[in-house]
């Protein structure tokens, strides 16, 4: 039914019209014939609207209709030529509050994401201090020619020839401990071939801390310039355990 539908103008002009039904005694006044308007014409040529239709549209007698705006109201608002009736506002109870309720208002605007909240791995690290955690410092890695690498000693040789005697070899020998505890007692013992001749520094120290280096000069003299080859003797003690070993240093590059 038209009483139902969910447009309000259609479902006010049904409550006016169903009511109209029931009172007869006002269908000879809807029904009649509209008296021909009497029109004039201005000095432009325009139409002139005659005021006798609103005369005779208000001045008829009856009971007045309820439930709606009277005869005027439901004619469209015959009683009056003039100025054209308003669009009827949109009302605020119709369908846009049905849908309102239903959706939660179409014409508001949409709910804004919620801000992504701080956490996960941050949030659990975030308490810890982690700037006073520093990594071990690596071992010292050896410099100039590795000779021997055995037992966690490093044996290195930096080669210098003297400038002002080229058959005069000076190496400077660097014992590196790598191992996880001291070398103490530590000692060598070198020896080059017959062809050559050797002189040997004392050694910087006979106890090596762990990751820590000792040094000694060797001096030789190899007036033939013959490859070099070092014998070499080691012996120290390690965690309680003495370590002995022979060796040779050979295979070194030109200098």
């Amino acid at each position: 039914m038209c009483i139902r539908d969910r447009d309000m103008e259609v479902q006010q002009r049904a409550v006016e019209f169903s009511q109209l039904l029931s009172k007869s005694e006002l269908w000879s006044k809807v029904l009649a014939a509209v008296p021909a308007a009497s029109a004039e014409t201005d000095e432009d040529g325009m139409v002139m609207e005659s005021p006798s239709l609103a005369i005779s549209a208000n001045s008829s007698a009856g009971p007045a209709a309820t439930g709606g705006d009277g005869l005027d109201d439901l004619m469209g608002g015959l009683g009056g030529m003039g100025a054209p009736a308003p669009a009827p506002a949109a009302s605020s109870d119709g369908l846009d509050d049905l849908l309102g309720d239903l959706l939660g208002g179409m014409g508001s605007a949409p709910t804004p994401a919620p801000a992504p909240v701080a956490g996960g791995l941050d949030s659990l690290l975030g308490g810890l201090d982690l700037g006073g955690v520093s990594a071990p410092a690596p071992a010292p890695m050896p410099s100039g020619f590795v000779g021997y690498q055995k037992n966690g000693l490093t044996i290195s040789f930096d080669c210098k020839r003297n400038p002002t005697n080229a058959a005069m070899i000076t190496l400077r020998a660097t014992y590196l401990n790598q191992t996880a505890g001291a070398m103490t007692n530590f000692s060598i013992q070198t020896a080059v071939p017959k062809e050559m001749k050797l002189r040997l520094q004392p050694i910087s120290s006979s106890n090596i801390a762990q990751g820590g280096t000792a040094q000694q000069l060797i001096d030789i003299m190899n007036p033939q310039n013959l490859p070099l080859r070092i014998m070499m003797k080691i012996q120290f003690a390690l965690n309680g355990q003495q370590m002995q070993d022979q060796a040779i240093a050979e295979g070194f590059p030109n200098f």
